[in-house]
């Protein structure tokens, strides 16, 4: 059973990327341009968060320090 768990891991990733390569180029999907724009999106969103999450790790690190947490 194990060794099936790790087998599936091993060949989980690059399955997922053939097949979603696979899908693009059978719907005709201009696949690195879209690649190109999604990684833009996705730098935008990230640049977006990134205050959030950093007054969120503060706080953390504050209750931890306090020993409230």
């Amino acid at each position: 059973m194990t060794s099936l768990i790790q087998g599936l891991s091993r060949w989980a990733i690059p399955l997922l990327l053939l097949g979603i390569t696979t899908l693009g180029l059978s719907k005709r999907v201009p696949i690195y341009e879209s690649f190109v724009e999604g990684a833009k999106e996705g730098w935008q969103t990230a640049l977006r968060i990134l205050p959030y999450l950093v007054g969120m790790l503060v706080a953390i690190q504050v209750f931890q320090h306090s020993g409230a947490l």
